[in-house]
């Protein structure tokens, strides 16, 4: 785990000056956004230097002249640069206090927040506890701060299934479902992940978090500076996060407004992961209304059996349920065997199966949305891949078309 300066790469050090408001007096230097950090990195990858380590010791007249910066930006560069003492007495100081920092360069960086935010992801993670934690299989459980007892009581038994299948918990750590999913993971022998949108130090102390991440089966983890405090801005930021660490989502109770609701409408609206939302006879009336923008169905009886991952990812693109919606006119299957000629097919149809797949996509939905059988939506996705136009994402077992532009900024080299 990298904590202090001299134990952090060349660029995770880089991306820490830059990035962060560690040792950063107040004043008017500010440290990079995320989309400034993003342009920056882009142009480090296709100058010379090719990485951010290489920045270190440059003044601003030699990084304004190797990545073609105005004087003003080159300036900024190096002044943010130039405090790498007073960093690491400020990662030692962190440490003395159990938070450690992961950036894009470390490679116990959670790899599916690249995956699914790309430049999106943010450069910088502060935490609490194991980062090995983050390389488990996930699943997200979000949920109403007020939730009632059948959701709660809902929510404990989803904890222990998903423990007892060997899955991680990934959740918000607010009081409500987050908490009760989380809990209910780890006393079932579990592990679980909580992203916090407000003060790091603050939520490591929780009594009913505290012993948990003692031994090993918390982490906690937030995009912003330990000592923030709690924004709305922030807490719709880490929504994204809570879904990008997790295989699937599960919305336990939601209202009809508020930020579980907006959240699951974002992940919709990105694709991010498969959405499942609770419908039992007594839950909640926002529950039906997050149905109607694409969902999924879950129920308590899914909980029953073990493997509840991947019985959930096999329905996914089967059970998709879009109610009150009018059908999508489309052309009836085809029956008979696939030929050669059906084969070249291929050819006439490929610009719109790779406008259709510039988002991750299973074999039935791409079936469904061709008018295809199983066999010929495999057929051609396999043909793709082999010549290198898709790309398979394991994990979702989905595919999709192959990046164009530069590698993720800044993985670590391997």
């Amino acid at each position: 785990m990298a904590v202090a300066a001299n134990a952090l790469s060349a660029d995770s050090q880089v991306i820490a000056l830059l990035c962060t408001t560690l040792a950063l007096p107040r004043g008017d230097l500010k440290p990079l956004s995320g989309p400034e950090w993003s342009g920056l990195a882009a142009t480090i990858h296709a100058s010379t230097l090719k990485r951010p380590g290489a920045l270190l010791g440059l003044g601003a007249d030699e990084i304004g002249t190797i990545l073609g910066l105005e004087r003003s930006a080159a300036n900024r560069l190096e002044r943010l640069l130039v405090r790498g003492g007073q960093l690491a007495f400020e990662l030692e100081r962190l440490m003395s206090r159990g938070i450690w920092l992961l950036t894009r360069a470390d490679e116990d960086y959670p790899p599916l927040l690249k995956e699914r935010l790309r430049r999106g992801a943010p450069p910088v993670l502060y935490g609490v506890g194991e980062p090995v934690l983050l390389r488990h299989r996930t699943v997200a459980v979000v949920g109403s701060r007020d939730a009632d007892a059948a959701s709660l009581d809902f929510t404990t038994a989803l904890g222990r299934r998903l423990a007892t299948d060997g899955i991680a918990v990934a959740s918000g750590a607010a009081r409500g479902v987050d908490t009760t999913a989380m809990t209910a993971a780890v006393d079932a022998g579990g592990v679980a992940v909580g992203v916090v949108a407000d003060a790091l130090d603050k939520a490591f102390r929780r009594q009913d978090l505290r012993a948990h991440i003692s031994d090993g089966v918390v982490v906690l983890l937030s995009a912003v500076h330990p000592e923030a405090r709690f924004t709305v801005a922030n807490a719709m930021r880490r929504n994204r996060f809570i879904y990008c660490l997790a295989e699937a989502a599960i919305v336990v109770a939601s209202g009809a407004k508020g930020g579980t609701r907006e959240g699951a409408l974002e992940n919709l609206k990105a694709g991010w992961v498969p959405l499942f939302v609770r419908v039992d006879s007594d839950a909640p009336g926002g529950n039906r209304e997050l149905l109607r923008t694409g969902a999924l169905r879950l129920t308590r009886d899914d909980l029953e059996f073990a493997g509840l991952l991947d019985r959930l990812s096999d329905r996914a693109p089967g059970e998709q349920m879009v109610v009150e919606a009018p059908p999508t006119p489309s052309l009836p299957k085809r029956t008979e065997p696939v030929d050669v000629v059906e084969a070249d097919l291929y050819q006439l149809v490929w610009p719109r199966l790779a406008t259709y797949l510039t988002e991750p996509r299973s074999e039935r939905e791409v079936a469904d949305y061709f008018a295809l059988e199983l066999v010929q939506a495999r057929a051609w996705l396999k043909r793709g891949v082999e010549s290198g136009l898709l790309e398979r994402v394991e994990r979702l077992r989905r595919y999709r078309l192959t990046s164009t532009g530069p590698p993720p900024l800044f993985d670590r080299p391997t």
